[in-house]
């Protein structure tokens, strides 16, 4: 076994915790609850690298009974609810930005601005949970056994936790459905020539629906501009928008493989002929972003996807 896959003793303290609690609380499978240590592992590890000072973690099915708490709901299918208590979410907030003064109050209300810096912690920890759980979850009728969890962090005197609420229904899940020979979803109905913007290969053969693929990125700032959905050439990242993109021309890519295989696509353009005559080198290229991005096989689109940061590397997911 890789010292990867041991458990920590918090870890080992928690399932220890779980499985000495009330006999119709045993219920869940003992896989589940091996996976939401490894959870809280991640999450630990996570505040930890935002600066927060803590003693021990550990998960239970005894939820938190704070009366205030932020919540968010993830855009994850099998959690309905994220909440932190105030006072957790609090220190983690001093703790990113580095307050000194530790003589603020941990209980008041959040304010609206505060809410909004929660986000972005919300969606990190509940990616955290669909990493090590979703593959148990897939399986047929798993959720109906899932209790609410919590995760504890103890900070000296004071004790925060997030908690996590599971879908209390079952959840029909999607079918890991190889996508090579889907038809094509999107249509050719753009007068003049497509530029679509591509950012890494697709480390696969076979794509399925709900699994991580890691993304082969081009070099740093660079891309390419495929034209005419066959014609590829390297581009510079110049800025980024919220709805555009900035790429400057480069050259032509002689390697026509180089984009066999599955490729992650981000932005797009149609342009008429006479832009496409006065291309060179150096020709700056807006293109419009897409809601969600893409992942095309052979110049078509087989499935919208979602891109994640996976312990420092990119990773996709089709969708």
């Amino acid at each position: 076994m890789q010292t990867k896959d041991l458990l920590s003793q918090n870890e080992i303290d928690s399932l220890l915790d779980i499985f000495t609690s009330s006999d119709e609380d045993k219920n869940t499978d003992i896989l589940f609850e091996v996976r939401m240590a490894k959870a809280a592992k991640g999450i630990a590890n996570y505040l930890e690298n935002l600066g927060l000072q803590f003693e021990t973690v550990r998960v239970s099915k005894d939820v938190s009974t704070a009366q205030n708490n932020y919540h968010y709901t993830p855009d994850y299918r099998y959690l309905e609810n994220l909440s932190i208590d105030n006072i957790l979410a609090l220190s983690i907030l001093s703790a990113r930005f580095g307050a000194q003064d530790r003589g603020f109050s941990l209980e008041r209300e959040l304010t609206s601005l505060e809410k909004q810096l929660l986000e972005d912690v919300s969606k990190e920890i509940a990616y955290i949970v669909e990493k090590e759980l979703d593959s148990y979850l897939l399986k047929d009728d798993a959720v109906r056994k899932i209790a609410d969890h919590s995760v504890f962090i103890v900070q000296e005197t004071l004790q925060g936790a997030i908690t996590f609420s599971f879908t209390k229904e079952p959840v029909v899940p999607i079918a890991p459905v190889v996508l090579e020979d889907e038809t094509a979803i999107e249509t050719d109905d753009d007068v003049g020539t497509r530029v679509e913007a591509v950012l890494g290969l697709i480390a696969t053969k076979t794509l399925k629906v709900g699994i991580f693929y890691n993304l082969q990125a081009f070099a740093e700032n660079r891309a390419i501009l495929l034209l005419d959905k066959r014609l590829p050439f390297m581009a510079k990242r110049l800025r980024e928008g919220e709805k555009q993109l900035s790429f400057a021309l480069q050259e032509a890519v002689s390697d026509k493989t180089v984009l066999e295989g599955y490729y992650l696509c981000v932005a797009s353009s149609t342009i008429d002929d006479e832009v496409l005559l006065t291309l060179e080198h150096g020709t700056v290229l807006k293109l419009s972003t897409y809601d969600d991005v893409q992942i095309h096989k052979d110049g078509r689109m087989v499935t919208k996807a979602k891109v994640y940061v996976l312990d420092g590397n990119i990773a996709v997911k089709a969708v």
